[in-house]
């Protein structure tokens, strides 16, 4: 359904503190100390990637994660460029600090993607510069904030499809922030906010009187969205409107097994196939049974030899990494395998589904 890809030379400005990337700073050195910067993936290797995920079917590509997506512009932007002209929905994740300085022509690229998402995690500019590891007098977060308004100018100016929105984690630095965020979305009239906890434990915990406070602040914020005060969407996290909504009583199947790697694989900067997007990430790979990571895209193997491979394997839920999406979609895949294979049909489900 859809690819995860990290078409960068693997590096970031950043050193956030949420970031599994670099597992919240405890991955100090950087990665390609480890992996060498001459088995980075080139350009070629990506657009034929992308040729091959097409045959599999793949609808959408998500290009994230390896450091930060749009530092190496001269890398993304002709893999994002080949991404679209065949007829790929495109997302981007980006911590948006490139963004006001970046080449036209980049942007011209992004503003033909299906959307954009800037990991804005603060809005006040002493919590921003805690939350990334950099001097308050960088004058980072309004350097992003340029670049949010640059690209939603161009958007609204040339007429293009393309939505933008801010991602936030919160945690113990910004678990205050919600209201200052979403009065930011509507000043610079983005499209929409995707709000979730950091659920993998990268930063430290909320206390339990923190964690209401935050609770009632989001609730707060869905309210106004729902009575149409803000004019932009907001989305939480699984584990966030269970909180929310106190559904403390729900009796909750888990599934037994993992159908996330046919679904939504990810690729990093060196060519590691992983399961999922957690499993692209070096800090939570190193920490995951190696039964995640699918094979390594080169010369002797294909990106679909490896998907075929993992095809055909069966996954435990084993991964202490699995976000909360995941666990519910799977839990939604593991019900649609199991239908079909007493002969329901996907198109006969109550769900959004089409034989094509």
């Amino acid at each position: 359904m859809m690819l995860e890809i990290h078409p960068t030379n693997a590096m970031c400005v950043y050193r956030c503190q949420m970031c599994i990337w670099c597992g919240g700073q405890n991955q100090m050195a950087p990665i390609t100390d480890f992996y060498g910067a001459e088995r980075l993936l080139t350009v070629d290797k990506w657009c034929e990637i992308l040729e091959e995920a097409k045959g599999l079917g793949t609808q959408q590509i998500i290009f994230s994660g390896g450091g930060e997506t749009l530092l190496s512009q001269t890398k993304v932007k002709p893999v994002l460029d080949r991404a679209n002209s065949i007829g790929f929905e495109t997302m981007i994740y980006t911590n948006g600090r490139t963004l006001c300085d970046a080449d036209p022509a980049l942007l011209d690229s992004i503003l033909g993607s299906t959307w954009l998402r800037i990991s804005l995690h603060a809005a006040t500019p002493e919590i921003y510069s805690r939350l990334i590891n950099r001097p308050l007098g960088a004058n980072d977060l309004e350097s992003v904030l340029d670049g949010v308004r640059k690209i939603v100018s161009f958007k609204k100016r040339i007429g293009k499809k393309l939505k933008v929105g801010i991602g936030v984690v919160l945690q113990k630095f910004n678990y205050t922030e919600a209201a200052n965020i979403a009065r930011l979305c509507s000043d610079l009239e983005i499209d929409f906010l995707d709000m979730r906890v950091d659920c993998i434990g990268v930063t430290k915990k909320l206390s339990e009187y923190q964690y209401e406070q935050m609770l009632g602040s989001l609730r707060e914020l869905r309210t106004s969205v729902e009575t149409g005060q803000s004019k932009f969407s907001v989305s939480f996290a699984d584990d966030l409107l269970i909180a929310m909504d106190k559904w403390k009583k729900m009796e909750l199947t888990q599934p037994k097994r993992c159908l996330i790697p046919v679904v939504r694989p990810a690729i990093d900067p060196f060519g590691i196939v992983g399961s999922c997007d957690s499993i692209g990430e070096p800090y939570t790979r190193s920490k995951s049974p190696r039964e995640y990571v699918l094979g390594q895209v080169s010369d002797g193997r294909s990106f679909t030899d490896i998907m075929r491979s993992a095809a055909g394997k069966e996954f435990g839920i084993r991964c202490k990494f699995c976000m909360p999406g995941q666990i519910s979609l799977n839990a939604l895949l593991e019900k649609l395998v199991d239908d079909f294979r007493i002969g329901i049909e996907p198109a006969n489900q109550p769900f959004c589904f089409t034989t094509d």
